[in-house]
């Protein structure tokens, strides 16, 4: 599965917007709980997926449909239980972020 995520060229990032995303994921509070791990992928293979250590938890906190997340083009969650999907996910998690949590995120910022 990941192989396939990272295969597809219509999934890649552009520098600025993986950094702009990055800095929505790691804003700290609501957003990110310290305990879980929500980031765009740390490993040259995964740098432009977004990874949830626990999607149920993930889900629940921002306010996502965990099964529209699962139905998401390229969704996957792999043998440790983390989900996994493209950028273009990443983009749409993070806009759903700064629209739920302003002044959060840009207070960290």
């Amino acid at each position: 599965m990941l192989a396939a995520v990272v295969a597809s060229e219509e999934y890649g990032s552009d520098e600025v917007a993986w950094e702009a995303i990055d800095k929505v994921f790691g804003t700290p509070s609501r957003i990110s709980d310290p305990s879980e791990e929500n980031h765009l992928g740390y490993e040259a293979v995964e740098e432009d997926l977004l990874v949830i250590q626990d999607l149920d938890t993930a889900a629940r906190t921002l306010g996502l449909d965990k099964e529209e997340m699962l139905a998401e083009p390229h969704a996957f969650v792999d043998r440790s239980g983390w989900y996994k999907v493209p950028f273009q996910t990443a983009v749409k998690v993070a806009k759903h972020c700064c629209m739920e949590f302003p002044r959060e995120v840009l207070g960290y910022i």
